[in-house]
């Protein structure tokens, strides 16, 4: 979202918020604009107000700014907008509902892709087509996903995704889009059915966060997940120096856990863990023979090796005086440069 003013932030974040809750308690919580001014009350300023409306819908965060089929004009909120509010605004990340939702049918879709069930019995007679088309009842999804992926879904949360269905085809291949009707998901072609990039780069962000758990200690994991959190609100803020420090915060933490879990001698100094980021990054690289090759490998030396030259001088920034000194670059492109290598090491050191 591009740099706005004070008070259009403050409408932007309003306008979601009403929007969002309404939509997770009973969606599509559409708003007629004829009923703007009665549930946005107390509005000072009708024209930035106004201005936050109309960046909200070039993001593509509202929809149904015009006029459609003689229809009033309505605003509601999209699946873009409400993942976009969740991950701006709400943490601890479980409480991300709408993100949560999308993820499990995703990573039910992505399955599905993979020919992990069975798609026979719900192929439609379709005879005099050459095109495939399956239907597969809403019911059987929710006991799949209930066993498969541990979550119940509900009517609710149906109707939920029955209203971002477009949200959802964003992340499948194009010529496979699903259709969400009032009983059943369908789609056509089974055969060349899968995720797109989109599909994959959202569920390998959420899943981080059930990486996590695997870490054991208690206040450890809570740390690193609240600074991961914060990490992936703070990109859509633009706030790339946090982003820089707590990326090489999270890595750190994340070797000491896996050196610790797997009593890595070579990391040891006198008995306890080496403190400095610069050296455990050093033995990494050294590639002795010993243990740590677990986490070393050669395929994987470039990534960290950019991890050591980049990552962890950005971790430094820490230092107030350092990054005023330097007068660091640090924008969008050179975070985009080192986010996956940060997250590339990070499935290395939860060895998943």
């Amino acid at each position: 979202m591009e740099h706005i003013n004070d008070t259009v932030e403050f409408y932007q974040k309003l306008i979601l918020e009403t929007l969002y809750k309404g939509f997770i308690n009973k969606p599509p919580n559409r708003i007629n604009n004829i009923d703007v001014d009665n549930v946005f009350i107390n509005i000072q300023d009708n024209s930035n107000f106004n201005i936050a409306i109309e960046l909200l819908c070039q993001d593509n965060f509202l929809e149904g700014k015009d006029v459609v089929f003689g229809n009033p004009p309505f605003l509601q909120i999209t699946g873009e907008g409400l993942v976009y509010y969740e991950k701006t605004y709400i943490i601890p990340s479980e409480k991300r509902e709408y993100t949560l939702l999308v993820s499990k049918l995703l990573r039910f879709l992505r399955d599905l892709g993979n020919s992990k069930y069975d798609l026979s019995k719900y192929i439609v007679d379709s005879s005099n087509t050459r095109v495939m088309k399956v239907e597969i009842p809403f019911s059987d999804i929710n006991d799949i996903i209930k066993n498969d992926y541990n979550y119940e879904l509900d009517n609710l949360k149906w109707s939920k995704l029955y209203f971002t269905s477009d949200f959802v085809n964003k992340h499948i291949m194009g010529i496979n889009g699903i259709g969400l009707g009032n009983k059943s998901l369908s789609f056509h072609n089974p055969n060349s059915f899968c995720l797109n990039g989109n599909g994959y780069k959202f569920l390998t962000e959420v899943f981080f966060f059930e990486k996590f758990h695997k870490i054991e200690n208690k206040d450890g994991r809570n740390r690193v997940i609240q600074l991961y959190d914060d990490l992936s609100s703070w990109i859509i803020q633009n706030r790339w120096v946090d982003v820089a420090i707590n990326m090489g915060a999270i890595i750190e933490y994340c070797i000491d856990y896996y050196v610790e879990v797997n009593n890595l001698q070579e990391f040891f100094k006198k008995g306890n863990l080496i403190e400095n980021f610069s050296e455990k990054l050093r033995i990494v690289l050294q590639n002795p023979q010993l243990s740590s090759n677990d986490i070393y490998n050669q395929q994987h030396r470039a990534t960290w090796k950019r991890i050591q030259s980049v990552l962890k001088d950005y971790r430094n920034y820490i230092h107030i005086s350092k990054l005023v000194k330097e007068r660091s670059p640090l924008d969008k492109k050179s975070i985009k440069n080192v986010y996956t290598d940060f997250q590339s090491i990070l499935n290395i050191l939860l060895n998943l």
